[in-house]
């Protein structure tokens, strides 16, 4: 619970797509830089919310390039 607000806290935290690749297409090193901040570690189960066109495969697939070994995607 989120502070006795009695609201479920989830620790969801919202990463544009463009922000999993860099430049050249690769996946981003400063992704990881930016979830560990969030106390995100790579053990961590990451949970993708997908939209219905792709993207949260394509997180997903750099999230796995990064180290992240527990990441799912959310089927509805």
């Amino acid at each position: 619970l989120n502070a006795g607000k009695g609201r479920l806290d989830t620790g969801a935290i919202n990463i544009q797509a463009q922000e999993f690749y860099d430049q050249n297409g690769r996946p981003a090193q400063g992704l990881k830089a930016r979830l560990e901040q969030q106390d995100i570690r790579t053990t961590d189960r990451i949970l993708l919310s997908p939209a219905g066109d792709g993207r949260a495969a394509a997180a997903a697939y750099a999230l796995i390039a990064l180290g992240y070994n527990r990441v799912q995607i959310q089927l509805m």
